[in-house]
């Protein structure tokens, strides 16, 4: 037979195994998050006991809301409100954990409990999971609609945790994962259907607290902490016999810091599949504000900068050509009808966008200033139907002189198919004078001809979320000299330190991710200084070495992905 001590141990043991098998399934499954309604870093709600539920039970899976701390029981569950507590039992099967061996009334108090701040257990609130979010504090209840921007403060608190007198460890809390132990304290875990709720598992330990804290403006006082009461506050207090919860926490820079890697790791990854489908790795931007859409704009010879980027059915900066022949465009304006027939065939738009509505089909628009005394602005907008079964894609990769680029050609065929509907143009050509009046306007409509739209640059596309959330503004890309477009392709190649000693030198590509803001950065900004922190990483112009360390600091948390 086991000693008391020695079985004390053996649950110990049992219950630290499980805290540290679920605190791992929590990570796994924020960090991986990428289906359509998801993203890294929102996490899954409780599983509770719902007053609206068919059938009473703990089931494994989270609930669509949490409990409100202005109810006696919590209950109904509320979503997106100022009172939102989401504590609850592990969601383990929504965790993707093996656990439906644990009962239901789970007696012996093995079965993990949870809790999540409302930062991240609704979407809504918080439009945007990336770094900048390390930053906001939490001055009362705001959640903004989707697309409002990015929230002015947190729209819930961080959870705290204490140690065993009370001491805040941490109040940076997205995470607490309690496994509760067996009954104590008069608790009763009554089988279903009259399951119990939190205070029949979680305890409450009261400590004397000798420094100031929340309830305590003059210590010594003595002080009530209770893991159940719903209230953003948790404790670890020492194993007794009046509290048996063993705890363990995971913080927000903690879980930023691994969505951070997945983000640069999915950049780099986004950026080599580009060299390998079009031939060169493609020029990138200088560094400027990452934070304006207009920076994203390659430049031939930039080989470290912010790394441009396009997603499917999202609008992107490039100049492009387009060509009509074979066809007519007539715009009827004040100088005389007819006055641009045939004259519109191989002209470039400077200060343009193009959006690819699938793999064979693109929309341009853009202008063209001063084309002709007595035009300000000509405006040109390309679209390609998806109904045209007949286009054809070209791609010709980057060279030391020109950026990786794609041409969509629409052979011969009735051009007249522009004006079957009013949603297809095709070609729709407007001048304006320097008051912004509309003095010309004119359509693709007639011919047997071609429509080419050609030089429309071609960018790495990176995942959705990614740019959903802006990732892409704590990033920027390098590529070794002898791996830049005409190249070559052999080194002279990047060279990446790890505190401040060489550990690779035979890089041709790398993502550096800056982190979150340190002291005394401004951000957004045009300068480096303000997001890269050693003189090699802010020379994000010409730079070939590039720092990292193995412990981050208050001077230093830029990472690199290679």
């Amino acid at each position: 037979m086991l000693s008391p001590a020695s079985a004390r141990l053996a649950k110990e043991r049992q219950a630290m195994e499980i805290l540290n098998r679920s605190r791992e399934a929590i990570i796994a499954a924020t960090v991986s998050a990428s289906g359509a309604s998801e993203r890294p870093g929102n996490l899954a709600r409780p599983d509770v006991v719902a007053d609206s539920a068919a059938t009473k039970n703990y089931n494994g899976d989270a609930e669509t809301g949490c409990f409100d701390q202005s109810k006696p029981n919590g209950l109904p569950l509320i979503i997106d409100q100022a009172n939102i507590r989401c504590l609850g039992r592990l969601p383990w099967r929504t965790f993707g954990l093996s656990d439906s061996a644990f009962s239901e009334s789970d007696p012996t108090g093995t079965m993990p409990w949870y809790a999540v701040s409302g930062n991240l257990a609704f979407q809504k609130c918080v439009e945007f999971i990336n770094p900048d979010l390390l930053a906001f504090t939490y001055v009362g209840h705001i959640c903004p609609a989707t697309g409002l921007g990015t929230p002015i403060s947190l729209p819930y608190p961080w959870l705290t945790v204490r140690d065993s007198r009370g001491v805040v460890v941490s109040d940076r809390v997205a995470v607490v994962i309690i496994v509760p132990g067996a009954a104590i304290n008069g608790q009763v875990r009554s089988p279903s259907p009259n399951l119990s709720g939190p205070t029949h598992y979680l305890d409450s330990a009261t400590v004397t607290v000798t420094s100031v804290t929340a309830g305590c403006a003059a210590p010594p006082c003595t002080l009530t902490f209770n893991n159940a009461d719903l209230d953003n506050d948790f404790i670890q207090a020492d194993n007794s016999e009046t509290f048996n919860d063993r705890l363990i926490y995971i913080t927000i820079d903690e879980l930023m810091e691994k969505i951070e890697a997945r983000a640069g790791q999915e950049m780099r990854a986004s950026v080599e599949r580009f060299r390998q489908q079009y031939g060169s790795f493609p020029w990138l931007a200088p560094f400027a504000d990452p934070t304006s859409y207009a920076n994203y704009r390659a430049l031939t010879g930039a080989r470290v900068g912010l790394i441009p980027y396009y997603k499917t059915s999202r609008p992107f900066v490039t100049d492009f050509s387009w060509q009509v022949t074979g066809g007519i465009v007539d715009i009827f304006s004040i100088f005389s009808a007819s006055d641009l027939r045939n004259t519109l065939s191989s002209l470039t738009v400077t200060n343009g966008s193009c959006v690819w509505t699938d793999s064979k089909s693109v929309n341009c628009s853009g202008e063209i200033l001063n084309p002709k005394p007595g035009v300000a602005r000509r405006v040109v907008q390309i679209e390609y139907p998806t109904s045209w079964t007949n286009r054809v894609v070209t791609n010709a990769p980057a060279t030391a002189t020109t950026h990786a680029v794609r041409q969509v050609t629409r052979p011969n065929g009735a051009l007249s198919a522009c004006l079957t509907t009013s949603l297809i143009r095709c070609v729709i050509v407007t001048d304006y004078n320097a008051a912004g009046g509309v003095i010309g306007k004119g359509e693709l409509g007639t011919g047997t001809g071609t429509l080419v739209t050609s030089k429309i640059r071609i960018y790495p596309e990176l995942p959705a979320w990614i740019t959903e959330n802006r990732w892409q503004e704590f990033a920027v890309g390098a590529i070794a000299p002898g791996w830049a477009p005409g190249g070559g392709s052999a080194c002279p190649c990047l060279t990446a330190n790890l505190d401040s000693t060489a550990e690779r030198n035979d890089l041709r590509f790398l993502v550096m991710m800056s982190g979150a803001k340190l002291a005394g950065q401004t951000r957004p900004s045009a300068s480096p200084n303000d997001y890269f922190d050693s003189l090699n990483n802010r020379n994000v112009s010409t730079g070939q070495v590039f720092d990292r360390q193995n412990i981050l600091s208050s001077s230093f948390n830029d990472r690199l992905y290679y």
